[in-house]
């Protein structure tokens, strides 16, 4: 028995779409709702000046509209089942004479 395809959203913010899993692309618009554009001032400081509420669009996705470039091996990047550790080893510069 085949599995049953995720649900899948196209989220766009902006002039960006994004495919997603549905329950993921509902958490960042709901995310991005709260969030407001700004332009970033490269003058003088690190100000940032508020333009306004950003521009977010939610559409759910049927399998059959999804669509892959001839040849593409491009999956879903999936989460990994636990994160590497980092290791605590100390780093030892040393010259060569």
């Amino acid at each position: 028995m085949a599995a049953k395809p995720q649900p899948m959203c196209a989220v766009t913010i902006g002039f960006e779409t994004y495919l997603l899993p549905s329950a993921a692309g509902m958490k960042l618009v709901d995310l991005m709702q709260q969030a407001l554009a700004c332009e970033r001032d490269f003058g003088i400081g690190n100000n940032v000046t508020a333009t306004g509420p950003v521009d977010v669009h939610y559409r759910s996705v049927r399998p059959d509209q999804i669509t892959m470039p001839p040849g593409s091996e491009v999956e879903p990047a999936r989460r990994p089942s636990r994160p590497k550790a980092i290791t605590q080893q100390s780093l030892r510069l040393t010259r060569k004479d």
